[in-house]
């Protein structure tokens, strides 16, 4: 039975793991993308990207396990998240075993993994932004009408 090897594309060297469940046949590695070879081993192994908007393509032929797994979060350096708990992830895997893989990984996660397509994605990441940015510009707004008044912000 295929017992998937998850690589990541994150910005670090060497291939440290990041996440080992035994248990279930899981372990992850933090690869770079743009340095990562095409051996026998990375093959055989299932590679994630987090991006909401690159597509699964970006894997090529070459690598015929690759998946997505789109944490819809923004992240910072400045802010440590060690609760994965409320963050939604959206996954997608170009074969059936490759989606069930990474289904399993996101669920040791967060209970709130859901599928999809590189299109729902976009769109999730869109509306993401629109719906962040709108409701901060609003409180902006908000804030400036009333510097003139002695009504604090915060009731709002």
């Amino acid at each position: 039975m295929w017992q998937p090897t998850f690589t990541m594309p994150l910005p670090s060297k060497g291939y440290a793991p990041r996440w080992s469940l035994p248990a279930r046949g899981l372990t992850a590695y933090p690869l770079p993308m743009s340095k990562m070879p095409i051996n026998t081993y990375l093959r055989t192994a299932l590679h994630l990207h987090t991006s909401g908007t690159m597509p699964i393509s970006v894997f090529g032929d070459a690598l015929p396990h690759a998946g997505i797994m789109y944490f819809f979060q923004t992240f910072s350096k400045a802010k440590l998240i060690d609760d994965f708990s409320q963050i939604p992830v959206f996954v997608e895997g170009k074969q059936i075993d490759d989606l069930s893989a990474i289904f399993t990984l996101a669920q040791t996660l967060t209970p709130r993994v859901y599928e999809a397509s590189q299109h729902d994605r976009e769109r999730l990441h869109v509306a993401g932004v629109f719906a962040n940015n709108f409701t901060n510009h609003m409180y902006a707004i908000a804030a400036d009408i009333l510097k003139d008044t002695h009504i604090p912000f915060q009731v709002l």
